[in-house]
């Protein structure tokens, strides 16, 4: 009897310090969602912390998404659109920045068109989205127009309107986004830019190649659709 009381205490007082044998854990590690991997894959490329990475989705599918990514405050104003896919195995960034990508650089990719239609192809652009005309007299007017209003822009003195290209990608009525070449040896090279004539006549809203804010776009009323990747400050 004397021995049954003090096994059970000395069991009781084992179970108390944690020193009874536990079962192993077999269980596997639980997978990381969508939204943590492309988080830290963001936070690797930028050297930032994951929680310093916002991630929103604007179109997905099994195997590809498209949305915005806007980096911690670190790097105040650095938000744009990205693509990312998992067809080939890992998840991985195909691109990220702010407006134009190229058709051939996510073609390996097999992205659904929806979520490509406005990438941009030097020779045809074959995926520019069907969008209403600009409504000046036609489409050749309102490159001159563009093309001109580039020429007096700060640093772009000695270019001309023969040394610029315009592709326009989507147009309503009264905005206009696209893609500009200079010819080579010109300022920036290539770059999108953005354009309207909702206040009265056409301006050049942002070009470049990096990141324009929602702040900027406001006064000229783009659509939702023409806005995606703008920085929220």
């Amino acid at each position: 009897m004397k021995k049954g009381i003090f096994l059970t205490i000395t069991l009781i007082f084992l179970a108390l310090s944690g020193c009874l044998p536990t079962q192993p854990n077999n269980n596997p590690p639980p997978t990381p969602d969508k939204t943590t991997i492309l988080k830290n894959l963001f936070a690797t490329n930028h050297n930032l912390d994951p929680n310093q990475v916002k991630i929103s989705y604007s179109e997905e599918s099994t195997h590809h998404v498209r949305g915005s990514v806007t980096l911690g405050d670190a790097f105040t104003g650095n938000s744009g659109l990205f693509l990312a896919t998992d067809i080939h195995g890992d998840w991985e960034i195909v691109f990220e920045g702010n407006g134009v990508f190229t058709c051939q650089e996510i073609e390996p990719y097999n992205f659904p068109t929806e979520m490509t239609e406005d990438c941009y192809d030097p020779s045809t652009t074959p995926n520019a989205p069907a969008t209403p005309e600009p409504t000046t007299s036609n489409d050749n007017d309102t490159i001159a127009i563009i093309k001109t209003l580039f020429t007096q822009e700060p640093g772009f003195e000695n270019v001309t309107v023969d040394d610029i290209t315009i592709d326009i990608m989507r147009t309503t009525d009264q905005h206009i986004k696209g893609m500009v070449e200079i010819a080579p040896g010109g300022p920036g090279n290539a770059g999108g830019f953005m354009a309207s004539n909702y206040l009265g006549s056409w301006a050049l809203v942002w070009h470049g190649n990096g990141v324009y804010t929602c702040d900027q776009l406001a006064p000229y009323n783009f659509p939702p659709e023409m806005q995606e990747g703008c920085y929220q400050e």
